[in-house]
């Protein structure tokens, strides 16, 4: 008697015990909205004859989050600032908690700035579907690949596509790692795959995660 009694406790710690040892924002790379609610980060890309400077604060949880971000971009010798403000749902799509989705949708003001335009600004949009796989999940480290498909309207997507591309289609892939929970390191590469100048774009996104 006393023996089952110890199979069934030991059964039910197991199965109740936390999968991983640390939680993770997958399906971005990044730290999770749970864990830390507000996060800051730095974004930076390179293509052929362009480069692109960025900076975003978030706030949420993974259920609904939110995202202001500034931006400078120069490509081809015009140079444009962007602002935008997007919002997103982290949502885990295996039990085992292993593989999220992320759907976004951001709003903003593109400004170009160079002399003689005719249209020097212009409000845009974005629309981003995002998946992520938690591959590793330590209490140190964390290693998420991602990958991700998404359309922009009147340039806001400031990774691949110039300033006056009035559609534009991407695919993305990168590989997160989030350190101890308080610091993300996203490389990755973004791919124009219609209506967007600027080919493909390296990216380094970093974040860090304030404390509670």
């Amino acid at each position: 008697m006393c023996r089952r009694r110890f199979r069934w406790l030991v059964a039910v710690t197991v199965s109740t015990a936390p999968a991983y040892a640390a939680e993770a924002q997958t399906c971005d790379g990044r730290a999770s909205f749970n864990f830390s609610p507000t996060h800051v980060e730095a974004r930076t890309a390179l293509r052929a004859g362009g480069r692109h400077l960025g900076l975003a604060a978030a706030h949420g949880r993974d259920e609904l989050f939110a995202i202001a971000s500034l931006a400078t971009r120069s490509f081809g010798g015009e140079r444009s600032h962007v602002i935008a403000a997007t919002i997103g749902a982290n949502q885990p799509v295996r039990l085992d908690n292993r593989l999220h989705v992320c759907p976004t949708v951001s709003v903003g003001y593109v400004s170009n700035v160079r002399s003689g335009a005719e249209n020097p600004g212009r409000a845009a949009a974005a629309a981003d579907v995002r998946l992520g796989w938690l591959a590793a999940n330590t209490a140190r480290l964390a290693v998420i690949p991602t990958l991700g498909v998404g359309v922009g309207f009147n340039g806001l997507d400031t990774a691949v596509a110039a300033s006056d591309a009035r559609k534009s289609a991407r695919l993305s892939a990168g590989v997160g790692m989030v350190f101890r929970n308080r610091v993300s390191l996203v490389p990755g590469i973004s791919v124009a795959v219609a209506g967007a100048s600027g080919g493909a774009a390296l990216r380094v996104d970093a974040a860090y995660n304030l404390p509670r």
